[in-house]
């Protein structure tokens, strides 16, 4: 027995020892600053990462090591700082972001500790705020785009800082490019030849130049078409790559952490997902093979799982199921694990939808018997609890997340292709969701990309009809609803707007409106408070108070409760809502 212990000694200090001396670093970084899946972070705001060890200031470069990218936007270039014994590194960008756009931080393998060891990669994501706004959009205007228009993604393809609109045309085999005016009207497209039935579309700098090149499923070529950006905007004659059988999907994402851009394609007709692996040049290696359900349809890419890559998420049409494959790290994936959706689902997007910090799934059911869309929530490890379902349109097809109006949360935006709408539903505040609110698209709309597009702070709708040949463009009405009455504006309508400043510390101001008539409708008493993230009350700021009709201002300080969520609820006798907010110490 004493033999036997030993040798489990010696086998236990040989396993440390090993790790300690393993040149890589796993586990090197503390924290950083946007948190992952953060909302609202200011248009001004800094990166900032603390590791456990000193770095080598001279591996940091905002062109291969250190990647900030907006999704509409594109590449951030900056300066970086180091302080305290070279441990916390400070990125300040050269122009604010964009707001409303979503941005991805990409710290590669390529940076080095002080001691010229190679970190493990770490990439994560947040949101920057929008303008506050009631968060309905006026009547569509439509644009044309070649025949059959399966899909559209809005980037900032020449640099002059607006959206500019991408779509793939599927029956004229060309890619449209739109470009912003600069008032979030656009010019007449510009075409240029994909492969075979082009049905997916997506936006990267690929060969790391600093531009938005095209990449594109070709669904009867089985290939992805790659249209690299000459710098302005325009672009070169496309390079293919072999696909699966029926590509339907393709995404554009560092699945290794070593810098550059990598291709994540779903194959239809083969039940597979392919990596496309980047040279480094903008070229790709040969695609490598991941078995999921039956039909996928649709893919997100997002680190669900909190370990700093990018994992992969495929909605699967005829299996009724969604796959989720973990990246082991390397930019290679595990098995896929399935959970249940509704009859055919045709669409699938990871978000934060109810602030804990990490990505929950919305996906889709398309059938006729179906018409919702499904929540699932993370249990905070990359698994997710059973799916709550909410109902949308006729036909739903395409699924986003963004925050439409300003209060710092994430809404669902749904295309339903059967009923030409697109359905709002808006966020609770606490990931479940407010009954949709249709507006009128174009025929059979399918996709669809949410942007600041005219350069007011909140976030547009551009939608892809593949049956009326068109792109609309749905812009958010930033207006607050009201009606005059003599030289004041009274609201027609209860209204509960978002805090500000939001994030705060220590005070905040909460702001409420009562529409003219409601207080001779009833003796109307008011109450608001704040709850915890347990429900608990914590804040009493009116005790059932008679409120006369108008617009009125309430401000919290917050100095005695720590730094947290918390949740503000306005109550009437007729009316209830509950909005979010953080307090950050």
């Amino acid at each position: 027995m004493k033999l036997y212990n030993r040798h489990l000694l010696f086998t236990a200090l040989l396993f440390f020892f090993t790790l300690l001396h393993t040149p890589c670093v796993f586990a090197q970084v503390i924290s950083v600053s946007p948190a992952q899946n953060a909302w609202n972070v200011q248009p001004n705001a800094t990166i900032q990462v603390t590791f456990a060890q000193a770095m080598n200031p001279t591996t940091f470069n905002d062109t291969s090591s250190f990647l900030v990218n907006g999704q509409t936007s594109g590449r951030y270039r900056g300066t970086f700082a180091f302080t305290n014994g070279n441990t916390v590194v400070t990125f300040t960008p050269n122009a604010p972001f964009k707001k409303g756009d979503i941005i991805t931080v990409n710290v590669t393998n390529t940076i080095k500790n002080a001691n010229d060891v190679a970190i493990a990669p770490l990439l994560w994501q947040f949101s920057i705020v929008v303008n506050t706004s009631v968060g309905t959009f006026l009547t569509k205007v439509d644009y044309t785009t070649g025949t059959d228009p399966y899909s559209v993604f809005v980037n900032d393809i020449d640099g002059d800082g607006d959206g500019d609109i991408v779509v793939a045309n599927n029956g004229s085999h060309t890619v449209s490019v739109l470009k912003n005016n600069g008032n979030g009207t656009y010019a007449e497209k510009v075409d240029y030849a994909t492969g075979s039935f082009p049905i997916s579309v997506s936006v990267g700098d690929i060969d790391g130049d600093g531009d938005g090149d095209i990449v594109v499923a070709n669904r009867f070529s089985n290939t992805v078409s790659v249209l690299k950006n000459n710098g302005n905007g325009t672009f070169e004659e496309k390079v293919d790559y072999a696909s699966g059988i029926g590509p339907s999907f393709v995404s554009v994402n560092d699945i290794e952490g070593d810098g550059d851009d990598d291709i994540v394609v779903a194959n239809w007709n083969s039940n597979t997902v392919s990596v496309l692996k980047n040279n480094g040049n903008g070229t790709f290696e040969e695609k490598v093979d991941y078995t999921v359900g039956i039909y996928p349809r649709s893919i997100s890419v997002s680190d669900i799982d909190g370990d700093g890559d990018g994992d992969i998420v495929v909605a699967n049409f005829n299996s009724n199921t969604v796959s989720v494959l973990k990246n082991n790290g390397n930019g290679t994936y595990a098995e896929k694990v399935d959970y249940a959706t509704g009859n055919y689902p045709n669409s699938v997007y990871v978000s934060d939808i109810d602030g804990d910090g990490d990505g929950d799934m919305v996906a889709n059911a398309s059938s006729n018997n179906s018409n919702i869309v499904s929540v699932f929530k993370n249990n905070g490890d990359g698994t997710y609890a059973a799916k709550v379902d909410y109902a949308s349109g006729i036909g739903p097809s395409f699924v986003s997340v963004n925050d439409i109006e300003g209060d710092g949360d994430g809404d669902i935006v749904v295309t339903n292709r059967v009923s030409n709408t697109v359905s709002v539903l808006k966020n609770n505040g606490n990931g479940t969701f407010m009954a949709k609110v249709d507006y009128p698209t174009g025929d059979s709309p399918y996709s669809l990309s949410v942007s600041d597009i005219d350069g007011d702070g909140d976030g547009d709708m551009v939608v892809a009809n593949h049956g009326s040949n068109t792109v609309s463009v749905l812009k958010n009405n930033n207006t607050t609803s009201t009606i005059s009455a003599g030289e004041v504006n009274i609201p027609k309508e209860f209204s509960l707007s978002q805090n500000y400043p939001n994030p705060f510390n220590p005070t905040t101001t909460i702001r409420f409106e009562i529409p003219v008539g409601a207080i001779h409708e009833l003796p109307l008493q008011t109450t608001l408070k704040i709850y915890n993230v347990l429900g608990q009350e914590v804040a009493t700021l009116l005790n059932n108070e008679e409120i006369e009709e108008g617009m009125h201002e309430v401000e919290w300080d917050a100095s005695g409760l720590s730094s947290g969520v918390y949740f503000y609820k306005l109550s009437t006798s007729t009316f209830s809502q509950t909005r979010k907010l953080l307090l950050v110490k």
